[in-house]
C-alpha cells in the first residue's frame, strides 16, 4: 500500500528517522516504522488523516505543526 504524506509531514518523518529515502519503496519494516512515527505526530496533534477526492487515506501536517514549523523558522532566522 502506498503510503501518501504531504510534503512538509515527510520532511519531518525523514528528520525523525533519519534519511530514508523514498517512503514508498521501503521494505516492510521500514514502512511500519514509518507508521508507527506517522502515528506518533498524529498523538501530538501534529498529522492528521484525511481521505483524498480519489477515497484513499492521505497524511498531512495539522495547522499546529505548521504553526510550530513557521515559529522555528524565525527563532532559527532570528539567531
Amino acid at each position: 500500500m502506498k503510503l501518501r504524506i504531504d510534503k512538509m509531514l515527510k520532511f519531518w518523518v525523514n528528520a525523525e528517522l533519519g534519511t530514508i529515502g523514498d517512503i514508498n519503496n521501503l521494505e516492510a519494516d521500514e514502512k511500519r516504522t514509518v507508521r508507527v512515527a506517522l502515528q506518533e505526530f498524529e498523538n501530538q496533534g501534529y498529522a492528521r488523516r484525511r481521505l483524498d477526492e480519489k477515497g484513499r487515506v492521505r497524511w498531512e501536517a495539522t495547522p499546529a505543526m505548521r504553526k510550530y514549523l513557521r515559529e522555528a523558522e524565525l527563532e532559527a532566522s532570528d539567531e
